[in-house]
């Protein structure tokens, strides 16, 4: 089977979202170049061993979102409790907020992240640049949906307590 470019896959002996690879090319060899999901350094795969992987389907790569609480680096004694479906960024949580905790976030960074109401988003700010995460709705595991705020998911450095 001959991947494609962005297609996520898994080995045999891996499951997603854990061993999750995203495909990036084919060498002149013939072999897979891949990089962890999440981030992390790019593997080439023998074509050899290709066999041992598949194309991660809709159903595995549909979250499953759970609460948890997490801490970010500077706000060491709060925590903030949110949504997360265990993905990572280079080894950090990816948080979702819902409205609540991700305005008590903004309180705390005041000058650095604020509400625009108008925008349904949080704003973060730093020297020149501006972050926006605006609001998403999630599927929840008991059928329900939240309203959520990525705020900082794969910028910030979020820990999950």
């Amino acid at each position: 089977m001959e991947f494609k470019s962005g297609q996520l896959i898994v080995r045999d002996d891996t499951r997603h979202p854990t061993g999750t690879l995203v495909v990036d090319h084919y060498d002149e060899n013939g072999n897979l170049l891949a990089y962890p999901l999440g981030g992390g350094f790019g593997l080439s795969i023998p074509a050899s061993d290709l066999v041992r992987f598949s194309v991660v389907t809709k159903d595995e790569a549909t979250p499953i979102y759970k609460k948890a609480r997490f801490i970010i680096e500077g706000l060491d004694d709060n925590e903030f409790e949110g949504w997360t479906a265990g993905e990572r960024w280079n080894g950090w949580a990816k948080p979702l907020f819902e409205l609540e905790a991700a305005k008590r976030l903004a309180e705390l960074l005041v000058g650095q992240l604020r509400y625009d109401s108008t925008a349904d988003a949080f704003i973060g700010s730093s020297e020149d640049e501006e972050e926006v995460w605006a609001a998403e709705t999630i599927d929840l595991p008991d059928g329900g949906q939240a309203k959520v705020y990525g705020i900082g998911a794969g910028f910030w450095i979020w820990d999950t307590v």
